[in-house]
């Protein structure tokens, strides 16, 4: 009898362990998933916030409509200031380079891709970065880096 007393009390404290094992298996599938979900949550809102923000970058192509007031007609004779036109400043591209509707790097502002060696017309280089530029009769944008 003692060895069935032994044998009894093995069986359970194994079926014990087994049970113990098992609870212990459900809550680390049960914590993973919940990781997963949390970490799931937290790229689409990345995704979400990151759209917003391309959305709301003030780069809306909206038009202002201003409108101005002619002064009313007198009759004294004014002289027209005289008239001077500066040379046109030439310059070419060093490499293919993004001729842009705006100064940013979205590809949504590319009117066309300028080949190596064109020749543009400089309207205005005041910028760090970009210089207005004259091209089959556009007028847009491209990076200093790419003109000499």
């Amino acid at each position: 009898m003692a060895g069935t007393y032994d044998e009894e009390t093995k069986r359970r404290l194994e079926n014990r362990r087994r049970e113990a094992e098992r609870r212990r298996t459900e809550q680390i599938k049960r914590r993973n998933n919940y990781l997963l979900a949390v970490c799931g949550i937290i790229v689409v809102l990345i995704f979400v916030v990151g759209i917003i923000k391309s959305c709301s970058s003030g780069d809306s192509d909206k038009k202002t409509i201003s409108t101005t007031t002619k002064p009313p007609y007198t009759a004294e004779t004014t002289v027209a200031p005289e008239v001077t036109t500066a040379a046109k400043v030439m310059k070419k591209t060093t490499d293919s380079v993004n001729f842009r509707k705006k100064k940013k790097i979205a590809d949504k502002y590319i009117i066309e891709t300028l080949p190596k060696g064109t020749e543009v017309e400089v309207v205005d280089d005041s910028d760090e970065e970009w210089c207005q530029i004259i091209y089959d009769g556009k007028t847009g944008y491209v990076s200093k880096e790419y003109l000499k």
